[in-house]
C-alpha cells in the first residue's frame, strides 16, 4: 500500500471533521439539559428528603405522645370515681405503713413505761430494803 498523498489526507481529513461544529453544539445543548434536569432532580429530592424528615419527626413525636399517655393511665386511672393504678396503691401502701409504725411506736412506748415502772420498783425495794 503506498502513502497518500498530503491532498488526500487533507480530504479525508475534512471529510471526518464535516459537521463537527454541530455536533459539538448539540452536545453542549444536551450537557445544559442534562444540567438542568440535575438540578431539578436535586431540589426533587432535597423536597422528597425534607418531607420524609418532618412525617418521620411527626411519628416520632406522635409515639411519644401515645408513650406518655399510656404511663400517666398506668399511673393515674379512675374506674367508677375510685383512683386505682400505682399511685392509688402506693398512698394505700403508705398508709398501711404509717399506721403500723403508730402501732409499733405506742406498743414501744407502753413497754418503755412498763420497763421503767419496773425499774422503780426494784430501786425502792433495794433501797427500803
Amino acid at each position: 500500500m503506498q502513502p497518500r498523498s498530503l491532498e488526500d489526507r487533507v480530504t479525508l481529513l475534512e471529510n471526518n471533521l464535516r459537521g463537527l461544529p454541530e455536533r459539538v453544539g448539540s452536545l453542549e445543548t444536551k450537557v445544559t439539559e442534562l444540567t438542568v434536569e440535575f438540578v431539578q432532580f436535586r431540589g426533587e429530592v432535597r423536597a422528597e428528603f425534607s418531607a420524609t424528615r418532618e412525617e418521620l419527626r411527626q411519628e416520632i413525636h406522635d409515639s411519644a405522645d401515645e408513650l406518655h399517655k399510656k404511663i400517666d393511665a398506668k399511673f393515674d386511672t379512675r374506674i367508677n370515681g375510685v383512683e386505682v393504678g400505682l399511685i392509688a396503691e402506693m398512698h394505700a401502701l403508705h398508709a398501711v405503713a404509717m399506721s403500723e409504725i403508730g402501732k409499733a411506736f405506742e406498743r414501744s412506748m407502753s413497754l418503755t413505761r412498763t420497763l421503767h415502772e419496773e425499774a422503780m420498783s426494784q430501786i425502792k425495794l433495794i433501797r427500803h430494803g
